[in-house]
């Protein structure tokens, strides 16, 4: 019986030390693939925020393309608009001289018409001065010949 009992021991034993192999293994096992899983989450989240990082980057990119863009049309619609100024200037200096020009022909006409009728008055009075010289003369002469 004692051997009988031995034998069972001994199983009893095995089977003790294979539970807490089994056990250990097992938890080895899940501790292994709780660790590849982890790990496999993590390069997920790792791949997840390096695409993220990536994707802003682009954004970031096509944003300054945009901001140099709209920067560029600026100052080319600054460029032109100056342009139109200069022309526009340029146009409105030519009119004003035009028109000092058109004063001052208008001015020397005004100044020669001045002559003229200041000639025509002048002319206009020593017709008159002569033409009550000749009436005097007449009429004296006139009264000559009735005496």
């Amino acid at each position: 019986m004692f051997g009988n009992n031995n034998f069972w021991i001994v199983v009893l034993v095995c089977l003790v030390l294979s539970a807490v192999l089994v056990w250990i293994l097992t938890r080895v096992m899940v501790a292994s693939r709780m660790k590849k899983y982890q790990q496999e989450q993590q390069d997920k989240a790792d791949n997840l925020v390096n695409q993220a990082k990536e994707a802003s980057k682009a954004i970031e990119l096509e944003a300054r393309d945009n901001a140099l863009k709209i920067l560029q049309e600026s100052e080319s619609e600054v460029s032109r608009r100056r342009a139109d100024l200069s022309r526009e200037e340029e146009r409105l200096q030519k009119r004003r001289t035009e028109i000092d020009a058109r004063v001052e022909r208008l001015e020397q006409r005004d100044a020669t018409l001045n002559k003229r009728q200041s000639l025509i008055d002048k002319r206009s009075n020593e017709i008159e001065k002569l033409y009550q010289q000749q009436l005097d003369e007449l009429q004296r002469v006139a009264e000559m010949s009735l005496e």
